[in-house]
């Protein structure tokens, strides 16, 4: 590696966390932006104890991708695998003052997916919707994750979810407002006894 932020990234990717901390700490002249991709690249790549000792070093959670909007909590929440690790860093960020309602800026190629992925004004809660397992997103909820938000195409988070063919207790996570002939059961058209 060349230069000192391409060092920083790629001691976060692979979640090197002394070579992060002897970076951060050598005196070297850091712009905010590269901590900020830094912290993208450790929550992207799910490297946990990477993301804390970056936070706990002063990057800011709200870093984003500027040309989608996508904040790392955005970044985090792409995949299935490894989820315990993405539930990890997703409740570190909320602790560290990430915003879990911002939306991405909609129709642009986003670069946490393949190929003709566009972004489509998704918040975090979207995307764990999709992605996310129960406790990632009962954390964002708990943090105010709003369930009502709609993306570009009037989609909330549930209709995410439903798309994904989530389980029924997520899906239940992201019910809001009432809903005809609902009475708690999984099937709306069943009532509980």
């Amino acid at each position: 590696m060349s230069n000192i932020p391409e060092q920083l990234f790629d001691a976060a990717w692979n979640g090197r966390l002394q070579d992060i901390a002897d970076i951060l700490n050598s005196g070297a002249e850091i712009p905010p932006r590269e901590i900020g991709r830094a912290l993208e690249a450790a929550a992207y790549n799910a490297q946990p104890d990477a993301c804390d000792l970056l936070l706990k070093l002063g990057a800011d959670p709200n870093t984003f991708h500027e040309p989608t909007g996508e904040t790392v909590l955005h970044q985090v929440i792409t995949k299935t695998t490894s989820a315990p690790e993405r539930t990890r860093i997703v409740k570190s960020l909320i602790a560290h003052g990430a915003d879990v309602n911002r939306a991405t800026i909609p129709g642009v190629p986003t670069e946490c997916f393949m190929r003709d992925i566009r972004t489509r004004g998704e918040t975090p809660l979207h995307r764990a919707a999709a992605y996310g397992d129960f406790e990632m997103v009962s954390a964002l909820i708990e943090a105010g994750a709003d369930k009502t938000a709609k993306d570009i195409n009037g989609d909330s988070p549930l209709t995410w979810g439903s798309w994904h063919l989530r389980p029924s207790e997520i899906l239940a996570l992201l019910l809001y407002g009432n809903i005809p002939g609902w009475h708690g059961s999984p099937n709306p058209n069943l009532t509980s006894t």
